[in-house]
């Protein structure tokens, strides 16, 4: 396991060559409702399965050939950010990566930012945004799930046969308040006290 700040995992994600699979954990908003919602501000803890470098036009072709439907489809440009080398995205100051999402590793983690007790999925439930498949307009029966992380957001990156736990940024020191020890453990995301953040290769 090598520690790396973000802006090192910026080189480490664009130094990656073509396509690669990869599993993320991430601290994000769970975007709940504000109407009748009594927890506030909640946050979720995930742990997935995901590819970066993918080409999102391309992945929903693939689908549609496995569908054995014509592979027509053509990706709309993206709505905000601008492209930064070959896998990252810029934003107002910010950093993000997409990824093609695999397959969730264990169930979410929400935790209410205020009084940082651990809620349930059946406790936030009622008050989660629908949020409609992406797979009408894909054109496929099965989706392709994609994602778009604020590179920020991501505790923990597993890509290229090694693991790089971030260190030193808002989201780590929130998810080290929030989680008791036995989580951190769990998530593998308290850094060995003897480790220097490692030198980043060069992209």
């Amino acid at each position: 396991m090598r520690t790396v700040t973000v802006e090192q995992l910026a080189a480490v994600v664009e130094a990656q060559q073509g396509a690669q699979p990869c599993t993320l954990t991430t601290r994000t908003s769970a975007s709940l409702l504000k109407t009748g919602n009594p927890y506030g501000d909640v946050v979720k803890y995930s742990v997935v399965n995901a590819f970066v470098g993918v080409n999102y036009g391309s992945a929903v072709n693939r689908q549609l050939v496995r569908e054995g439907e014509t592979p027509d489809f053509v990706a709309q440009p993206p709505k905000w950010g601008t492209r930064i080398g070959k896998k990252l995205i810029s934003h107002t100051g910010n950093l993000y990566c997409p990824v093609k999402i695999g397959s969730a590793i264990r169930p979410p983690r929400y935790v209410e930012e205020a009084t940082q007790n651990t809620l349930t999925a059946e406790q936030i439930a009622p008050f989660k945004k629908v949020v409609k498949s992406a797979s009408e307009a894909q054109g496929v029966d099965r989706e392709i799930v994609w994602r778009t992380y604020k590179l920020s957001n991501i505790l923990k990156m597993v890509i290229g046969g090694e693991t790089y736990l971030v260190v030193g940024s808002p989201t780590v020191e929130s998810a080290h308040r929030e989680l008791p020890i036995e989580s951190q453990e769990e998530l593998a995301i308290i850094a060995p006290a003897e480790q220097a953040p490692a030198q980043a290769p060069v992209a």
